[in-house]
């Protein structure tokens, strides 16, 4: 009989721009590229996006590509998310093949909020730049259970 492993989560912090924690929470940002890793597999982090943060952001039509207020009262403001897969990948890559899992309608649009969020060091100085992309989803919304064979326990 196979047996069940438990996987134990532990509680970090990822903060995120008011505007990528709400694309997070519509479930239009899968991933978040940093310069520093900031957990591991199985990790969790909680969004809380205040009502107020929502009100002084451009949304509508904005980076995080929500259509109406409607669309945007129907959002959940808080949650949990669980990482599911860290890598290094080059920024470029980031940028050319994962705009849109990041919370960006395009690639020119993800370079723009990069640059935004690292004057110091622009895309254009070091688009070859290895940075952790840190997939993740929202915790409960997907049952995983890894059984001995799963992880190689034969």
């Amino acid at each position: 009989m196979k047996q069940t492993k438990i996987i134990e989560h532990t509680k970090i912090k990822m903060p995120f721009r008011a505007d990528m924690a709400l694309a997070s929470l519509m479930h239009k940002k899968g991933c978040t590229s940093r310069n520093e890793k900031y957990g591991s597999v199985g990790d969790q982090f909680d969004i809380v996006l205040d009502m107020k943060d929502v009100i002084e952001m451009k949304v509508i039509d904005g980076p995080a590509g929500f259509k109406s207020y409607q669309e945007l009262q129907e959002a959940k403001m808080s949650g949990t998310f669980e990482l599911y897969k860290v890598e290094r990948l080059p920024l470029s890559f980031v940028a050319e093949h994962l705009f849109w899992l990041e919370g960006f309608p395009s690639t020119e649009a993800f370079i723009a909020g990069w640059d935004e969020l690292h004057q110091r060091l622009l895309y254009e100085d070091e688009p070859g730049k290895l940075v952790w992309t840190h997939f993740y989803y929202r915790a409960g919304a997907h049952e995983v259970a890894v059984t001995e064979t799963d992880a190689g326990y034969v």
